[in-house]
């Protein structure tokens, strides 16, 4: 006799089922607008996509800078947004 109901994970369902389900990214977004969906995807890009520029260049902010294509004030900007640190 087990203290709660055992529950259905994702491993127990059929293929077929898990195929054609939201996943979790999507499941986020079915109550958000075009828009607010769109930022919070762009948000999560540039975060991750400066961290891994960041660490390529050993927080060489100049390198990072020059190898994105993008100011080093923009740089600076979006570390300080994420909160980002070496």
């Amino acid at each position: 006799y087990l203290a709660s109901p055992p529950q259905i994970q994702r491993v127990d369902l059929p293929s077929y089922i898990i195929k054609n389900s939201l996943n979790d990214e999507e499941t986020k977004f079915e109550n958000l607008s075009f828009h607010e969906a769109k930022d919070q995807i762009l948000q999560k890009f540039e975060k991750k996509y400066l961290k891994v520029q960041l660490e390529k260049h050993q927080w060489n902010i100049s390198k990072t800078a020059q190898t994105c294509g993008i100011d080093r004030r923009t740089i600076h900007r979006l570390i300080k947004k994420y909160d980002l640190k070496a």
